[in-house]
């Protein structure tokens, strides 16, 4: 399943690994496993934006806050 942005580009993947090869999946079953790769893709992309970014934030309010 791809993990995609909100611009539809795919930011990584997730897959599953059976014993035995799955008859297929019901459309029901394929749009669930759409909206959770977009849910969880737009939630990837933002988490990465946001730690970056507030990381060098948080280090300098911890280092001025030692002094």
């Amino acid at each position: 399943m791809p993990l995609v942005n909100r611009a539809g580009v795919a930011i990584g993947m997730v897959s599953s690994h059976h014993e035995r090869p799955l008859p297929g999946f019901s459309p029901a079953q394929l749009r669930a496993l759409e909206t959770s790769g977009v849910m969880v893709g737009r939630w990837l992309s933002r988490h990465r934006r946001t730690v970056v970014l507030d990381a060098p934030a948080h280090l300098h309010t911890a280092a001025t806050a030692q002094r």
